[in-house]
């Protein structure tokens, strides 16, 4: 498991993530109210950010949101 912080001109870039099987994408049409889900979309609701998914040799996500947020 990893997590980042990272501070860019205008914005941050948070990055977490694992290593694991990933999730299969039928997995996520099937269960799409999942709680760990809910918890990212809603962290990048909040921050008004943009958030982007990764399924490839693990689970990633990246989080970009602005200094304002």
């Amino acid at each position: 498991i990893y997590l980042s912080l990272t501070h860019l001109t205008n914005q941050f870039n948070l990055k977490i993530g694992d290593n694991g099987r990933g999730i299969k994408q039928k997995d996520i049409d099937r269960n799409p109210n999942s709680v760990g889900l809910d918890l990212i979309e809603s962290l990048a609701l909040q921050l008004g950010g943009n958030l982007e998914s990764d399924y490839q040799n693990g689970t990633h996500y990246t989080l970009l949101f602005s200094n304002d947020s």
